[in-house]
């Protein structure tokens, strides 16, 4: 929503403030909710991150939340993803390697990250 609009909004619910004043409202809880981030370069195949994630498919007519492993190229966005049973620590191991058979093995990675656990 424009500031102009909530400036508008409020008037119309009888309240009395200036625009400006809706304006600095507005300017101050954006500064307190905006992310930052960190731009870093990345050479090409440098470095992979996973992550688990989870689909919903229907199989045998039932709605199911399946485990999605996930692996994304940082420099480049490219993504291999696997469908798994669960988080544990196989169906950890089992997708990386399989990643690294749809790679053709290492070369020179540099950094492997991972922002998730296992069960």
């Amino acid at each position: 929503m424009k500031k102009v609009d909530i400036h508008k909004a409020l008037v119309e619910q009888g309240y009395d403030f200036s625009y400006s004043t809706v304006c600095n409202w507005v300017n101050r809880l954006k500064d307190k909710n905006e992310e930052t981030y960190i731009h870093r370069d990345h050479k090409p195949g440098d470095e992979v991150e996973f992550d688990w994630g989870y689909v919903k498919i229907f199989i045998n007519g039932e709605l199911r939340q399946i485990s999605m492993a996930m692996f994304t190229y940082t420099a480049s966005g490219y993504r291999y993803s696997l469908l798994c049973s669960t988080t544990d620590t196989e169906n950890f191991i089992h997708p990386h390697v399989k990643f690294f058979e749809h790679v053709e093995g290492v070369d020179h990675l540099k950094e492997m990250e991972s922002s998730s656990t296992t069960d």
